[in-house]
């Protein structure tokens, strides 16, 4: 299973009493996903009498023990999408290959956003914060190509972890116009233009970068196929209208036009 799984761990058992806001946070946020909702005030970290009545009707609808308290079993239970999406593994040992069966495999677990930039799909991609900052398509299309490259054996070709000067260490990067210049450092960018030339230059499991905001780019996602002048794509923290700062995980069909790469 892949190195980053904080969002998996809870301190269980969880109940009326609870104190602790960020688990209980967890739970209401993995209650909601499940289609279980803990009132009107959303995941707010009170283990209140909404996210009591929540757990119960969770705990019926999959029979387990209705106590309305969160145990070990409950919470394996909660988060049972997010666990088979990053255990999953690919049979594929080449890079590019890897990298669409996982982000396959993760669509199909279908991750959302429940608030703006917040809950546990956007906490596992940015490697644990979330909050109206953190839009997480770069984190997304990172934790594809990090999960792929360990279970083939194969780093990734653009290196993921950037340098913070200041604190002396590498931090996972969610900033898009940062991984381009990783990608241009590294030798593996390619233009829209040399991309609308040659299109078979463009390889699947590919990052694609869309052109655009203050900063020069505004979204990342990734290449599953090439047809023409067109790229298929799954990409986080989009919709269907393939906005930049969207609330789900969503394959597309996207012109090569207008977008940059960072080959794989």
């Amino acid at each position: 299973m892949t190195r980053f799984l904080d969002e998996l761990q809870c301190g269980t058992p969880l109940d009326r009493d609870s104190r602790n806001r960020k688990d209980v946070i967890k739970v209401q946020d993995w209650l909601r996903l499940n289609g279980f909702g803990v009132g009107n005030s959303g995941s707010d970290g009170d283990f209140g009498g909404d996210t009591v009545k929540a757990v119960q009707a969770y705990q019926r609808a999959h029979n387990l023990p209705v106590s309305g308290v969160v145990d070990g079993a409950m919470w394996a239970n909660l988060v049972e999408p997010l666990k088979r999406a990053m255990g999953f593994q690919p049979s594929s040992r080449n890079f590019g290959d890897a990298v669409v069966e996982v982000a396959k495999a993760h669509l199909a677990e279908h991750p959302v956003e429940l608030d703006s930039n917040r809950d546990g799909w956007v906490r596992t991609y940015c490697r644990g914060s979330d909050g109206d900052a953190f839009a997480w398509c770069q984190g997304f299309a990172s934790t594809i190509w990090d999960q792929a490259g360990e279970f083939t054996g194969v780093a990734p070709p653009i290196d993921l972890m950037i340098l913070d000067e200041r604190a002396q260490r590498k931090l996972w990067c969610l900033f898009v116009p940062t991984m381009v210049n990783q990608a241009k450092k590294q030798g593996r960018f390619l233009s829209s233009e040399q991309a609308q030339a040659n299109p078979g230059r463009i390889t699947k499991g590919s990052m694609f970068y869309v052109k655009g905001g203050a900063v020069g780019f505004q979204h990342v996602g990734l290449v599953t196929d090439v047809s023409g002048r067109s790229i298929m794509t799954i990409e986080g923290n989009t919709n269907a209208a393939g906005s930049s700062n969207g609330f789900e995980v969503a394959a597309r069909v996207r012109t090569i036009a207008g977008n940059d790469f960072g080959l794989c």
